[in-house]
């Protein structure tokens, strides 16, 4: 059994010299999720006011923002080339954003309850979402 000590070094994060860089107010109701974008200094936050916010960082400016589902925006996952992003919603639906012409590009009502989260394989060939309707649904990207 190991334990951690604030001294620890794990890979390159060296947690003994964490220090908080920015806080700002995100949104209007409760931030649901957090994630960072795999190619250029943004991150983005979805939230329980319906939209989802691109951020520029360290600095915290709205690069894009966006309000398309009808309920709470539970998750939101980049396809690893950074060019396309999914959110998914307590509306039971699952969108696909471009973020090079700014739109929704598609809208899929599959799942029968909220839809929770989604990740995209590491080769973006295909994604996968959860939900409350107890199912698991894979779509092919190709």
């Amino acid at each position: 059994e190991k334990s951690a000590s604030a001294g620890d070094r794990t890979s390159d994060l060296q947690v003994d010299k964490l220090r908080l860089v920015r806080t700002f107010k995100a949104h209007d109701e409760g931030v649901c999720k957090v994630r960072i974008h795999p190619r250029i200094p943004m991150l983005a936050t979805t939230s329980d006011d319906g939209t989802w916010k691109l951020w520029s960082i360290p600095d915290g400016e709205i690069q894009m923002n966006g309000k398309g589902h009808k309920a709470f925006v539970s998750d939101l996952v980049f396809h690893p080339d950074g060019t396309v992003f999914v959110t998914t919603s307590g509306d039971r639906t699952v969108k696909v954003w471009n973020m090079v012409k700014e739109i929704c590009s598609t809208t899929l009502t599959d799942h029968m309850e909220t839809v929770w989260s989604a990740d995209f394989h590491h080769s973006g060939a295909f994604f996968a979402t959860s939900s409350t309707d107890q199912t698991v649904k894979i779509f092919d990207t190709k």
